[in-house]
């Protein structure tokens, strides 16, 4: 399988539990966090097929699997979003989003926890 370029990524609810950490901060001290930038990413960037493969994985030990998985059309062109895929880079760095809005750091690390945590949440609705 060829490696894709990694991609950073994160979990719903850690990218809520920050911008909510970034609100408080600004009410708490009455400064302003508007000027700052902060990338939302877990700490694990990971090319797309990796994170594909993990989640094929996860659905399959569970049974989750469709019997037949339908096969893509080899007429109809890739989307602008899917040639992106290809060349796209987007490695960011968290450090200063731990340090300043999550110090207890993150509830979903890396893809393979958030992938789990979606599977517990939905897989009786899945069967």
């Amino acid at each position: 399988m060829k490696v894709g370029n990694p991609t950073s990524r994160i979990h719903e609810k850690d990218a809520a539990r920050a911008i909510l950490s970034a609100m408080l901060i600004s009410d708490e001290t009455g400064g302003d966090t508007s000027c700052k930038r902060y990338n939302l990413a877990d700490d694990n960037p990971a090319p797309r097929n990796e994170v594909m493969a993990f989640g094929h994985e996860l659905l399959d030990d569970s049974n989750l699997l469709p019997s037949e998985t339908p096969k893509p059309s080899s007429r109809r062109r890739p989307s602008e979003r899917e040639k992106r895929r290809k060349t796209d880079k987007k490695r960011v760095e968290n450090k200063r989003m731990k340090e300043s809005l999550l110090p207890e750091g993150l509830l979903y690390p890396t893809y393979r926890e958030g992938l789990k945590a979606v599977l517990d949440i939905n897989k009786e609705k899945w069967r």
